[in-house]
Protein backbone atom coordinates (compact mmCIF):
# COMPACT_ATOMS: atom_id res chain seq x y z
CA UNK A 1 0.00 0.00 0.00
CA UNK A 2 1.36 3.65 -0.77
CA UNK A 3 1.75 5.83 2.22
CA UNK A 4 -1.29 8.22 3.35
CA UNK A 5 0.94 11.53 2.20
CA UNK A 6 1.54 9.27 -1.31
CA UNK A 7 -1.72 8.71 -1.61
CA UNK A 8 -2.74 12.36 -0.61
CA UNK A 9 -0.77 13.58 -3.31
CA UNK A 10 -2.07 11.44 -6.56
CA UNK A 11 -5.43 12.16 -5.04
CA UNK A 12 -4.95 16.04 -5.35
CA UNK A 13 -3.57 15.79 -8.40
CA UNK A 14 -6.15 13.55 -10.21
CA UNK A 15 -8.74 16.22 -9.03
CA UNK A 16 -6.92 18.69 -10.30
CA UNK A 17 -6.52 16.89 -13.67
CA UNK A 18 -10.10 16.27 -13.54
CA UNK A 19 -10.83 20.01 -12.84
CA UNK A 20 -8.69 21.00 -15.89
CA UNK A 21 -10.29 18.83 -18.23
CA UNK A 22 -13.98 19.57 -17.25
CA UNK A 23 -12.45 23.94 -17.71
CA UNK A 24 -11.43 23.02 -21.02
CA UNK A 25 -14.63 21.55 -22.13
CA UNK A 26 -16.73 24.34 -19.96
CA UNK A 27 -14.62 26.86 -22.02
CA UNK A 28 -15.41 25.19 -25.21
CA UNK A 29 -18.87 24.36 -24.49
CA UNK A 30 -19.46 27.89 -23.74
CA UNK A 31 -17.59 29.18 -27.09
CA UNK A 32 -19.56 26.75 -29.17
CA UNK A 33 -23.01 28.19 -27.18
CA UNK A 34 -21.85 32.09 -27.81
CA UNK A 35 -21.88 30.81 -31.70
CA UNK A 36 -24.89 29.26 -31.65
CA UNK A 37 -26.50 32.20 -30.17
CA UNK A 38 -24.55 34.57 -33.03
CA UNK A 39 -25.90 32.40 -35.57
CA UNK A 40 -29.62 32.39 -34.37
CA UNK A 41 -29.48 36.33 -34.17
CA UNK A 42 -28.58 36.38 -37.60
CA UNK A 43 -30.98 33.70 -38.83
CA UNK A 44 -33.61 36.23 -36.99
CA UNK A 45 -32.13 39.07 -38.83
CA UNK A 46 -32.20 37.53 -42.66
CA UNK A 47 -35.88 36.41 -41.77
CA UNK A 48 -37.05 39.51 -40.36
CA UNK A 49 -35.52 40.81 -43.85
CA UNK A 50 -37.23 38.03 -46.02
CA UNK A 51 -40.85 38.80 -44.12
CA UNK A 52 -40.17 42.86 -44.65
CA UNK A 53 -39.64 42.44 -48.71
CA UNK A 54 -42.59 39.51 -48.74
CA UNK A 55 -45.10 42.66 -47.23
CA UNK A 56 -43.91 45.24 -49.62
CA UNK A 57 -44.21 42.54 -52.60
CA UNK A 58 -47.96 41.75 -51.23
CA UNK A 59 -48.72 44.98 -50.78
CA UNK A 60 -47.74 46.26 -54.06
CA UNK A 61 -49.43 43.24 -55.64
CA UNK A 62 -53.33 44.44 -53.28
CA UNK A 63 -52.59 47.61 -54.69
CA UNK A 64 -53.20 46.46 -58.42
CA UNK A 65 -56.58 47.08 -59.39
CA UNK A 66 -58.52 43.91 -60.20
CA UNK A 67 -59.51 42.93 -63.50
CA UNK A 68 -63.23 43.43 -63.89
CA UNK A 69 -65.39 41.17 -66.63
CA UNK A 70 -65.59 43.92 -69.60
CA UNK A 71 -67.77 43.54 -72.23
CA UNK A 72 -65.79 43.07 -75.35
CA UNK A 73 -65.80 46.15 -77.41
CA UNK A 74 -67.74 49.60 -77.47
CA UNK A 75 -71.37 49.75 -77.28
CA UNK A 76 -70.46 51.20 -81.03
CA UNK A 77 -68.56 47.90 -81.78
CA UNK A 78 -71.18 45.53 -80.45
CA UNK A 79 -74.39 47.31 -81.99
CA UNK A 80 -72.66 46.95 -85.16
CA UNK A 81 -71.48 43.27 -84.55
CA UNK A 82 -75.12 42.92 -83.80
CA UNK A 83 -76.30 44.38 -86.98
CA UNK A 84 -73.94 42.36 -89.01
CA UNK A 85 -74.87 38.99 -87.46
CA UNK A 86 -78.89 39.05 -87.63
CA UNK A 87 -79.64 41.80 -90.49
CA UNK A 88 -80.19 39.45 -92.64
CA UNK A 89 -82.57 37.64 -90.26
CA UNK A 90 -84.35 40.56 -90.12
CA UNK A 91 -84.63 41.35 -93.89
CA UNK A 92 -86.09 38.03 -94.87
CA UNK A 93 -88.54 38.55 -91.69
CA UNK A 94 -89.59 42.16 -93.15
CA UNK A 95 -90.05 40.48 -96.93
CA UNK A 96 -92.11 37.33 -95.54
CA UNK A 97 -94.18 39.30 -92.74
CA UNK A 98 -94.12 43.47 -94.44
CA UNK A 99 -92.25 44.23 -90.39
CA UNK A 100 -89.80 47.04 -91.09
CA UNK A 101 -85.81 45.46 -91.25
CA UNK A 102 -84.69 48.10 -89.30
CA UNK A 103 -87.51 48.13 -86.56
CA UNK A 104 -86.75 44.50 -85.84
CA UNK A 105 -83.40 45.09 -85.68
CA UNK A 106 -83.25 48.20 -83.37
CA UNK A 107 -85.61 46.13 -80.74
CA UNK A 108 -83.99 43.56 -80.99
CA UNK A 109 -80.62 45.81 -79.89
CA UNK A 110 -82.88 47.75 -77.02
CA UNK A 111 -84.03 44.47 -75.85
CA UNK A 112 -80.95 42.32 -75.27
CA UNK A 113 -78.37 44.81 -74.62
CA UNK A 114 -76.95 44.51 -77.82
CA UNK A 115 -76.65 40.91 -78.09
CA UNK A 116 -75.37 40.51 -74.25
CA UNK A 117 -78.62 40.13 -71.97
CA UNK A 118 -79.66 36.56 -70.04
CA UNK A 119 -82.74 36.25 -72.38
CA UNK A 120 -80.51 36.35 -74.95
CA UNK A 121 -77.24 34.58 -74.41
CA UNK A 122 -79.11 31.70 -72.55
CA UNK A 123 -82.86 31.84 -73.92
CA UNK A 124 -82.09 32.78 -77.33
CA UNK A 125 -85.19 35.42 -76.75
CA UNK A 126 -84.05 38.79 -78.81
CA UNK A 127 -87.55 40.50 -78.11
CA UNK A 128 -87.98 39.94 -74.26
CA UNK A 129 -91.71 37.86 -75.13
CA UNK A 130 -93.14 36.79 -71.93
CA UNK A 131 -94.79 33.50 -72.35
CA UNK A 132 -98.42 34.71 -72.06
CA UNK A 133 -101.74 32.58 -72.13
CA UNK A 134 -101.51 29.49 -74.70
CA UNK A 135 -97.18 29.68 -74.46
CA UNK A 136 -96.64 25.27 -74.83
CA UNK A 137 -92.71 25.67 -75.74
CA UNK A 138 -89.49 26.12 -73.35
CA UNK A 139 -89.44 28.95 -70.55
CA UNK A 140 -87.13 30.23 -68.07
CA UNK A 141 -87.71 33.09 -65.69
CA UNK A 142 -86.11 36.29 -65.61
CA UNK A 143 -86.97 39.26 -62.96
CA UNK A 144 -88.11 42.21 -64.93
CA UNK A 145 -91.37 44.40 -64.35
CA UNK A 146 -91.89 41.71 -61.91
CA UNK A 147 -90.17 39.18 -60.09
CA UNK A 148 -89.48 35.84 -61.66
CA UNK A 149 -91.62 36.45 -64.96
CA UNK A 150 -92.21 33.52 -67.25
CA UNK A 151 -90.24 34.21 -70.71
CA UNK A 152 -90.07 32.42 -73.70
CA UNK A 153 -87.13 30.24 -75.08
CA UNK A 154 -86.08 29.27 -78.15
CA UNK A 155 -83.69 26.73 -79.97
CA UNK A 156 -81.60 28.92 -81.87
CA UNK A 157 -81.66 33.13 -82.32
CA UNK A 158 -83.45 32.91 -85.91
CA UNK A 159 -86.50 30.99 -83.80
CA UNK A 160 -86.91 33.83 -81.57
CA UNK A 161 -86.87 36.32 -84.85
CA UNK A 162 -89.26 34.19 -86.48
CA UNK A 163 -91.94 34.37 -83.43
CA UNK A 164 -91.43 37.58 -83.10
CA UNK A 165 -93.46 38.30 -86.63
CA UNK A 166 -95.57 35.67 -85.57
CA UNK A 167 -96.40 37.41 -82.49
CA UNK A 168 -97.22 40.95 -83.98
CA UNK A 169 -98.99 39.63 -87.10
CA UNK A 170 -101.17 37.18 -84.83
CA UNK A 171 -102.24 40.24 -82.12
CA UNK A 172 -105.23 42.95 -83.17
CA UNK A 173 -104.04 45.41 -81.03
CA UNK A 174 -100.92 45.62 -83.78
CA UNK A 175 -102.79 45.41 -86.62
CA UNK A 176 -102.82 49.04 -86.86
CA UNK A 177 -99.24 48.72 -87.63
CA UNK A 178 -99.57 47.21 -91.11
CA UNK A 179 -100.96 50.10 -92.09
CA UNK A 180 -98.20 51.51 -92.11
CA UNK A 181 -95.41 51.87 -94.97
CA UNK A 182 -92.92 49.96 -94.71
CA UNK A 183 -90.00 52.62 -94.44
CA UNK A 184 -92.01 54.63 -91.96
CA UNK A 185 -90.39 53.23 -88.88
CA UNK A 186 -91.13 56.43 -86.90
CA UNK A 187 -95.04 55.20 -86.66
CA UNK A 188 -94.19 52.01 -86.28
CA UNK A 189 -92.07 52.71 -83.33
CA UNK A 190 -94.72 55.14 -81.76
CA UNK A 191 -97.38 52.79 -82.54
CA UNK A 192 -95.94 49.85 -80.92
CA UNK A 193 -95.40 51.49 -78.10
CA UNK A 194 -98.88 52.78 -77.87
CA UNK A 195 -99.76 48.99 -78.34
CA UNK A 196 -98.43 48.28 -75.08
CA UNK A 197 -95.42 46.21 -76.22
CA UNK A 198 -93.39 47.73 -73.82
CA UNK A 199 -94.00 49.48 -70.29
CA UNK A 200 -90.88 51.80 -70.86
CA UNK A 201 -92.67 55.26 -71.28
CA UNK A 202 -89.59 56.19 -73.82
CA UNK A 203 -89.51 52.96 -75.46
CA UNK A 204 -90.22 54.28 -79.51
CA UNK A 205 -87.31 57.11 -78.75
CA UNK A 206 -85.23 54.68 -78.27
CA UNK A 207 -86.27 52.44 -81.00
CA UNK A 208 -86.02 55.59 -83.18
CA UNK A 209 -82.56 56.58 -81.54
CA UNK A 210 -80.86 53.66 -82.66
CA UNK A 211 -82.42 53.67 -86.14
CA UNK A 212 -80.92 56.98 -87.18
CA UNK A 213 -77.28 56.68 -85.14
CA UNK A 214 -77.13 53.71 -86.76
CA UNK A 215 -79.17 54.08 -89.96
CA UNK A 216 -80.59 50.89 -89.54
CA UNK A 217 -83.38 52.64 -92.23
CA UNK A 218 -81.31 51.41 -95.02
CA UNK A 219 -82.56 47.90 -94.53
CA UNK A 220 -85.93 48.79 -95.36
CA UNK A 221 -84.74 49.32 -98.75
CA UNK A 222 -83.71 46.50 -100.53
CA UNK A 223 -81.70 44.70 -97.31
CA UNK A 224 -78.30 44.16 -96.54
CA UNK A 225 -77.32 45.34 -100.49
CA UNK A 226 -78.40 48.92 -99.32
CA UNK A 227 -75.35 49.49 -97.59
CA UNK A 228 -74.43 53.45 -96.65
CA UNK A 229 -72.78 55.66 -98.96
CA UNK A 230 -68.86 56.68 -98.32
CA UNK A 231 -70.28 60.46 -98.01
CA UNK A 232 -72.83 59.57 -95.01
CA UNK A 233 -71.21 56.50 -93.14
CA UNK A 234 -69.94 58.98 -90.49
CA UNK A 235 -73.15 60.81 -90.82
CA UNK A 236 -75.25 61.09 -87.47
CA UNK A 237 -79.07 62.04 -87.67
CA UNK A 238 -81.10 63.27 -84.49
CA UNK A 239 -85.46 62.98 -84.85
CA UNK A 240 -86.33 65.67 -82.58
CA UNK A 241 -88.77 64.31 -79.90
CA UNK A 242 -91.14 66.03 -77.77
CA UNK A 243 -89.57 68.16 -75.45
CA UNK A 244 -86.46 68.33 -77.29
CA UNK A 245 -84.92 71.80 -77.88
CA UNK A 246 -81.45 72.36 -79.09
CA UNK A 247 -79.76 73.26 -75.98
CA UNK A 248 -80.50 69.40 -75.17
CA UNK A 249 -79.59 68.08 -78.14
CA UNK A 250 -76.27 70.11 -77.97
CA UNK A 251 -75.89 68.31 -74.61
CA UNK A 252 -76.77 64.96 -75.34
CA UNK A 253 -74.14 64.76 -78.48
CA UNK A 254 -71.39 67.32 -77.22
CA UNK A 255 -71.81 70.04 -79.81
CA UNK A 256 -72.26 73.77 -79.70
CA UNK A 257 -76.17 75.16 -80.08
CA UNK A 258 -74.54 77.41 -82.63
CA UNK A 259 -72.85 74.57 -85.15
CA UNK A 260 -76.64 72.78 -84.86
CA UNK A 261 -78.20 76.07 -86.03
CA UNK A 262 -75.68 76.65 -88.74
CA UNK A 263 -75.29 73.23 -90.00
CA UNK A 264 -79.32 72.54 -90.41
CA UNK A 265 -79.70 76.39 -91.32
CA UNK A 266 -82.11 76.74 -88.38
CA UNK A 267 -84.30 80.19 -88.34
CA UNK A 268 -84.18 81.82 -85.13
CA UNK A 269 -83.88 78.34 -82.11
CA UNK A 270 -87.59 76.65 -83.60
CA UNK A 271 -87.39 72.90 -83.72
CA UNK A 272 -90.95 70.66 -84.19
CA UNK A 273 -91.17 66.92 -83.51
CA UNK A 274 -90.23 64.54 -86.25
CA UNK A 275 -87.57 67.31 -87.72
CA UNK A 276 -84.46 65.70 -88.34
CA UNK A 277 -81.33 67.52 -86.77
CA UNK A 278 -77.97 66.82 -88.24
CA UNK A 279 -75.28 66.31 -85.65
CA UNK A 280 -72.60 65.87 -87.94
Amino acid sequence: MLPNKTYRTILILLIGLIFSGCGSSLKTLERKKQQLTKAQESIEKIESRISKIESKTQTKKSKKPKKKNIKKGTREDQIQSYIKKYSNFAVSEMKKYKIPASIKLAQGILETEYGNSRLATQGNNHFGIKCHKGWKGTSMRVTDDAPNECFRTYRTAFESFRDHSLFLTSRSRYDGLFDLKINDYYGWAHGLKKAGYATNPLYAEGLIGLIEEFELYRFDRGGKLAKQSQSNRNRLIHRVQRGDTLYSISKRYNVKVSDLIKKNKIIGSKIHPGQQIIIK
